[in-house]
């Protein structure tokens, strides 16, 4: 096919917190080509995780807070009011060990090439033996009959 795709994975990974073994996976997943970042954080305050960033040998999920709404801008024409309402001037910087169980992650397939190359590299997420946070099949057919 030649259009885009938007592919959203809502996870729960963890009863009551996040369990360890699928942070890394989920800093894999971020670095993707196709992803667009992830949206979580804890109850009652969400955020949205464009990337990550590291310092002082700590990594960090940037976050953005989505909560401010604002009128719809109808025109090309940016205003420099419009643009400063749309900054954060101290985005926050959250552990990822931190994040509560219940996220979503997004991705972007150009066309279908590249969503092929987003199911070959989702295989490879998990670490050997570990449990993929989540998975492509090809299809659902007896993939849950007993």
């Amino acid at each position: 096919w030649p259009a885009a795709l938007v592919v959203i994975v809502p996870l729960r990974l963890g009863l009551n917190a996040l369990e360890p073994g699928y942070v890394p996976q989920i800093l894999q997943a971020l670095r993707l080509s196709q992803a667009l970042g992830l949206v979580g954080g804890k109850p009652g305050r969400a955020l949205f995780f464009p990337g990550v960033s590291r310092s002082d040998g700590e990594t960090r999920l940037v976050g953005l807070d989505p909560h401010a709404v604002q009128p719809a801008l109808l025109s090309d024409a940016f205003t420099t009011a419009h643009l400063a309402s749309v900054r954060c001037d101290e985005p926050a910087r959250v552990r990822p060990d931190r994040l509560d169980p219940s996220l979503a992650l997004g991705f972007y397939c150009r066309d279908r090439a590249d969503f092929l190359s987003f199911c070959a590299a989702v295989a490879t997420l998990p670490a050997k033996g570990a449990t993929p946070a989540f998975s492509v099949v090809q299809s659902l057919e007896n993939r849950f009959v007993d």
